[in-house]
């Protein structure tokens, strides 16, 4: 999926509540390294998600306003984190998070990364859409 992002021309950007030393190995697992362009963990944020701070200092070291964003999570948190301050969220269930009610406010709701690359010419990443606000 994050090829499919990159390749799409798009910069590529973690917000995550995990500590600093824990990113690296975090973003190696997940074989991603190579393709992000920058991360913002929680020493950038004063508080967690739900609280959007961590997303806001996303948005800063991308230099992008949240309205030029799309931010994909796998809990209410995450939602709650991008919307509160006019972001767009992709929701996914693959995070325990099984029931769609769980992911109000999100643009869209996929099972998991290969559900979103399945359907991507009729995701947010290629149609418009309206933040529910």
């Amino acid at each position: 999926m994050l090829e499919w992002l990159r390749d799409d021309g798009l910069q590529l950007v973690v917000a995550t509540s995990a500590k600093p030393d824990e990113l690296e190995g975090l973003l190696q697992v997940a074989g991603a390294t190579r393709l992000i362009d920058a991360a913002s963990s929680s020493a950038d944020a004063d508080r967690s998600k739900p609280d959007p701070d961590i997303v806001q200092a996303a948005l800063a070291k991308a230099d992008c306003k949240p309205e030029e964003a799309i931010f994909i999570g796998d809990t209410p948190y995450d939602i709650a984190a991008g919307t509160r301050i006019g972001v767009a969220v992709i929701a996914f269930r693959c995070g325990g998070w099984w029931t769609d009610r769980s992911f109000q406010g999100a643009v869209a709701v996929y099972d998991d990364p290969d559900d979103l690359v399945d359907n991507y010419l009729l995701s947010p990443f290629k149609r418009p859409f309206a933040l529910s606000r």
